[in-house]
């Protein structure tokens, strides 16, 4: 199971993202924004300009 946030700004704190990751276990969590591609050790950010690829993104992973 994967946990989607949608950031529509610059603000990228994952405050609600990092919680759900906590407490229910989740091995990664992907945030759709403004930013570019990056990965954390728990989190993946995608710039909202690819989200059309994001479920053959999801397919590979």
């Amino acid at each position: 199971m994967r946990a989607i946030e949608v950031k529509d700004d610059q603000n990228l704190r994952a405050k609600s993202l990092r919680y759900a990751h906590d407490h229910f276990g989740l091995e990664r969590a992907l945030r759709l924004s403004l930013s570019g591609y990056g990965e954390k050790d728990w989190l993946i950010n995608i710039p909202l300009w690819a989200a059309s690829g994001l479920r053959a993104y999801l397919r590979n992973q």
